[in-house]
């Protein structure tokens, strides 16, 4: 009987390696002016044992445009307290970097150099349609994101709900809801279609994972794929985790109505609301071997778990005396998908009573 022994190998250099969860909160406090910090109850720290400190846009700081709300105001049952950006139709002057409304937390993790190159945010979100009209008699939308910033505090990614852009073959014009990720296009960064909608009213779980090492990322929405292994940011910016943000992008102006009759930023009523946020940062998940399978010609089959971007090498030997082989035909891969690889199939194993196997990954 053919007798066949895996042995995990990882051609990686060891190095500080503390993974798992940086951050978890439901937000289970009083409610707090939108100008300080939210000091939520229900955390859980791990790497970053300081304060648990929230910023939020000094030049919104006057308005109720970001604050913690009960169930009994928001009325989403189940999810106790929850974080909302929006839902303020006062105008307010316009300047060259007021159009964002945002909420944030800094992290200050460089993923490469700690060996948890995998970060993962996870959070729940619900976005709320407009009510409240302009000029126009259509009612006044903005566009809400999550957004990732270096320590720096740079943007380097986001993932937008646009809630803004209208489908005007449809009377009266409805929002798109088009769901939209970060792409570095000429030098800056710009934003594309991912083919998606969200829907409003609804609570909805994000998922999104960013190997900072290959520099690729992936994105679900309730489970459905939002996009698989895409680069993540290619720009000149360091490639660093500094801050997660909940952002509000105002989109509309309006004209003052009182002297001197200025513009001003004129958002909606609209309004994202986001609750139970877990960041983590992990190392690359072990190479584990499955599906093994002989057929009755004696060839062994089997697949592992892969990486995208990364090289893998299969290895053998006969006996636990020789040393390790790798001259089996395409016994080298680089994964193009993180996931499960294409089956490998070893066909000189029939010739021989036994074999051993090992997978040494690589970096990219």
């Amino acid at each position: 009987m053919l007798r066949v022994l895996f042995v995990h190998l990882f051609s990686i250099a060891s190095g500080v390696c503390s993974a798992g969860i940086l951050y978890y909160t439901g937000f289970e406090t009083n409610s707090i002016p939108p100008s300080a910090s939210f000091p939520t109850g229900f955390d859980i720290f791990y790497a970053i044992p300081s304060p648990d400190e929230w910023k939020a846009s000094a030049a919104h700081s006057r308005l109720r445009q970001h604050s913690i709300e009960p169930e009994s105001v928001h009325t989403q049952r189940g999810m106790g307290k929850v974080v909302y950006l929006g839902g303020n139709t006062t105008p307010f002057a316009v300047t060259s970097t007021n159009q964002t409304v945002r909420v944030w937390r800094i992290y200050n993790l460089d993923p490469v150099a700690t060996n948890q190159e995998i970060v993962t945010f996870s959070v729940l979100l619900g976005i709320n349609d407009s009510t409240s009209t302009a000029i126009t008699f259509l009612p006044r939308r903005d566009n809400f994101e999550f957004s990732i910033y270096n320590q720096a505090n740079q943007l380097i990614g986001f993932i937008q709900f646009d809630n803004n852009t209208l489908n005007t073959s449809i009377v009266p014009p409805e929002p798109t809801r088009r769901i939209l990720r970060s792409k570095v296009v000429s030098g800056n960064l710009s934003k594309i279609d991912t083919g998606d909608v969200f829907y409003h009213d609804t609570i909805m779980n994000l998922v999104v994972r960013i190997n900072f090492r290959t520099n690729r990322w992936t994105a679900y929405l309730d489970d459905v794929a939002l996009f698989s292994d895409e680069l993540f940011y290619s720009g000149n910016n360091a490639r660093n985790l500094g801050s997660l943000a909940a952002q509000m992008q105002v989109m509309n102006q309006a004209q003052s109505t009182t002297f001197p009759f200025t513009q001003q930023r004129a958002p909606g009523d609209n309004f994202m609301l986001f609750d139970d946020l877990l960041v983590r940062a992990d190392r690359i998940p072990d190479t584990e071997i499955y599906d093994f399978a002989r057929n009755a010609a004696g060839s062994v089959s089997f697949t592992w778990l892969t990486e995208a971007q990364y090289r893998y090498q299969v290895q053998y030997r006969d006996d636990l005396a020789s040393a390790w082989l790798d001259t089996l035909a395409n016994s080298l891969s680089t994964a193009t998908t993180t996931g499960t690889a294409p089956a490998f199939t070893d066909t000189a194993a029939a010739r021989v009573p036994r074999r051993f196997y090992r997978i040494n990954r690589m970096y990219p």
